[in-house]
């Protein structure tokens, strides 16, 4: 009880995306130490944080990595098509957001190493969304969602309704 209640404290509480280890590691003590029930609430405290709300935009869009020089330089990787993009800090005023995914699987976040991940941007060709980098914090809490929602088929219907609910 203590640990659940704790988790949901630190979910409602964060002002900046957690690192994707750090989410891995909640997420592994929701799974494991978490009674089906008390998880569903944790995992509904993140669909609940505007941090993680997320949202679709379509364009046309370039890939960009940082290189030797520390530059951003295009990779001739280009996606038409759209992207699911999420805004960590709704108040500032440059484009601290992320892109979480991309129709087709561009680019295809889970395959890149974290070094290749802090080190790209995606960037509209259109020019009015700005720059966003890439994260795949919203694909590790998707992944450990599917889970739990597989866990809680075991636990009866009132259990799986509430923990689809929040999907």
């Amino acid at each position: 009880e203590a640990v659940a209640d704790g988790l949901l404290q630190a979910v409602n509480a964060w002002s900046l995306v957690p690192s994707v280890e750090m989410l891995c590691w909640i997420c592994s003590v929701v799974g494991e130490y978490l009674k089906p029930a008390q998880a569903t609430e944790v995992f509904a405290a993140f669909a609940g944080h505007p941090m993680f709300d997320v949202y679709v935009q379509n364009g046309n869009w370039t890939l960009f990595r940082r290189g030797e020089d520390r530059r951003l330089h295009s990779t001739d990787n280009a996606h038409k098509g759209t992207v699911e993009l999420c805004h960590f800090n709704r108040y500032s005023s440059n484009p601290d957001g992320a892109v979480v995914q991309a129709s087709a699987g561009w680019p295809s976040i889970q395959t890149l190493s974290e070094h290749d991940i802090d080190d790209s941007y995606v960037h509209a060709d259109a020019g009015s969304y700005g720059s966003f980098k890439l994260n795949n914090v919203h694909a590790e809490l998707r992944r450990a969602y599917v889970a739990h929602v597989i866990r809680c088929v075991d636990e009866g219907d009132d259990i799986l309704h509430r923990a689809l609910d929040i999907a």
